[in-house]
Parts: C-alpha cells; structure tokens; sequence
C-alpha cells in the first residue's frame, strides 16, 4: 500500500494527470495514513487544470440552476408529497448509481442542485411529516445522508483544488456556487450567540469540529467575530487542502488541525461547534468538556425536509449535563441551524 502511495505522489508531484479512478485510490489510501503524510504541499496533479474542468463544470452547474424546482406547483397536499418522494428516491438511484460524486459528475449535480432547492421550499407541516414518514424514504434515509456526505467531500475538494490552481485571494473565493450562503449562515449564528450572551470576539477561541476541505465556516466565524478560530479534521486530505489555501488566502487567525474531534485537546478553547457531518458529537462534546472551560457548545442540525440534507441532532447529548440555549434562525437560502447549549458542569466529566 505504502509503496502505491508513494509512485502516485511522486507522479502527482511532478505534475503528472493520474486518472481521476487513481486520485479517488489515493484520496482513500491516505485516509488511512498517518500524520506524517499530512505536509504544507499539494501535489500539482491534484489541482491540474484538466482535471478540473473548470469550464465544463461551471457551465453544467449553470444549466441545473435553470431547471425549474421540483414539486413547487400547488397541488393537493398528497399529490406534493408525493412529487417530493419520488424527487428524493429519484436523487438516490443517481448518487448511488455512479462512482464519481465530484462536480466533474453533471447528473450528480444536476441532481443535488434540485433537491437542495426543493427541501428549501416551505411546505405545509403535513406534507413535510408525510414525506419524512414515508417508508421509502425512511428506508433510504441513512445511505442518502452517507451519499450526500461524501458528495459534499468532493464538490468542496474539487473547490479547494480550483482556488489553490487559480492561486485565488479572498476576493476570488466569491466564485464558489455558496460563498454567500456560508457568510449568511455565520452572520444568523453570530445574531443568535449574541442573543444568549455566547457571541465570540476578539481573544476567545473557537473550536470547529468538521472543517472539511474549504472551511469556510471557520473563515466567516473569524472574520465576522475576531475571535481566533481553530478547526479539527481527521480527514488527511482535507487538512492538506485547508492549511494549504487558508496559508495562501494569508489567514494568519485560522490553523487547522488533524485530529480526530473525539481525542483532540481543546486547552484553551471558549467556543465549540459541531459540523453536521460529524459522528459521534457526544463523544466530542465530553471530550471537549473534559480538556477547556468552555462556555458554549454549538451543534449543526437540521429540521424539516432540510434533515433529507442531514441528520437531525437526536437525543446522544442528554446524558452531558448541557442547558440548551435555543437554535439559530433559518431563511430559504440557509439550511443548518445552530442548536447551542451551555455546559454545566463541564470538568465532572
């Protein structure tokens, strides 16, 4: 394994296009690797410009933002959640079907960018409890999410990869299709942290669990807050990607860490927040209670049909002696919320 590893880094580095089916290998394999194969470099095969596609990329997303959103028409109640379900199996025949769920992949996106619109169209409660109460859909709910969790892997590796060969600013990053979305999202979380008494500022210390390959959250979180922000990722390529763009977009207020959320050190932090994506938060939370002082914890859910998206927070959190603080507002345009919680007795644990 180690051997294949190195041949194919060696190939990248020197510029060398691999076969998309090898980069996906690799991304895998060094998954599995150690930190030492984490280094402030980027193998130029990985963000050479014919594997991107740009061009070809931005003009099928194009495309799937002009098709009419699924299920908008006002039929019967019935008749629309039916249209929804069918929409949501529909997307779930195309993302398991393929093994390229990257933006390279124009019916994957074309089917992503329809559903994320649709769930975003407020629909009557009992449209929204019969589509989540339907047994196709109850049976497909988990594999979907793992699908669109590793959907969003690629679509913001393949942006990491653009931004770090276009050698982007922070200007340049208005390109990515959810630039605002993500400013939005932090500015709704922000209002309602200063609402309970938790907004961070300059000389706090906020703690992502989750930052993926663009890690934007955490960028927002420090530039709108001032607050040092640091993120744990324990994927390798991920960190790889992150430290490498935020090191070229000159954030010197954003390091990244790779580490697993459940084992990190978290001396030192003030603010903790979950990325919907990541499993096992409980563990994270205890393990974050038992290593700072924390004086807010902050979970990403969803609710609705947004929960088609992501899990919903379920009930693993009771047993951590947190009083709960509410949940940040959502628009049509934003769909995690911020489930927030004070720790009460942080150090018992």
């Amino acid at each position: 394994m180690f051997a294949t590893f190195a041949t194919l880094l060696a190939l990248l580095s020197e510029g060398a296009p691999a076969p998309v089916e090898d980069l996906h290998l690799l991304q895998r394999r060094a998954a599995k690797l150690s930190t030492e194969v984490v280094v402030e470099a980027v193998p130029k095969g990985l963000v050479a410009a014919d594997q991107l596609d740009v061009k070809g990329v931005e003009a099928a997303h194009e495309e799937a933002t002009h098709v009419a959103t699924p299920c908008r028409s006002k039929e019967k109640k019935e008749n629309q959640s039916q249209c929804i379900v069918a929409t949501v199996l529909d997307v779930f025949d195309v993302l398991q079907s393929t093994a390229d769920l990257s933006p390279l992949n124009a019916e994957v996106d074309k089917a992503l960018t329809a559903l994320v619109s649709m769930v975003l169209v407020p629909q009557p409660a009992e449209v929204v409890t019969a589509v989540l109460e339907d047994p196709q859909v109850r049976a497909i709910k988990k594999p979907l999410w793992h699908f669109l969790s590793e959907a969003e892997y690629e679509m913001e590796s393949w942006w990491a990869r653009r931004f770090l060969a276009e050698h982007a600013t922070m200007e340049g990053t208005s390109a990515f299709w959810y630039r605002e979305n993500y400013k939005e999202l932090t500015a709704l979380e922000l209002a309602h942290l200063h609402k309970v008494g938790h907004r961070p500022s300059a000389g706090d210390h906020v703690v992502f669990v989750g930052g993926g390959p663009l890690p934007f959250s955490a960028i927002e979180y420090m530039l709108q807050s001032g607050a040092k922000v640091t993120v744990v990722e324990h994927n390798p390529w991920a960190v790889q990607l992150s430290t490498v763009l935020i090191k070229q977009l000159g954030l010197e207020n954003v390091a990244v860490e790779y580490a697993a959320g459940e084992r990190f050190d978290y001396a030192g932090a003030t603010h903790l927040i979950v990325a919907a994506l990541v499993r096992h938060d409980d563990a994270v939370i205890r393990r974050a209670m038992d290593t700072a002082d924390l004086r807010m914890v902050g979970v990403r859910s969803a609710d609705g049909l947004r929960s088609l998206l992501y899990a919903p927070l379920d009930g693993s959190l009771d047993q951590l002696h947190l009083q709960p603080t509410g949940g940040s507002a959502v628009n049509a345009r934003v769909i995690n919320t911020l489930l927030t919680f004070e720790p009460a007795h942080a150090k018992q644990f």
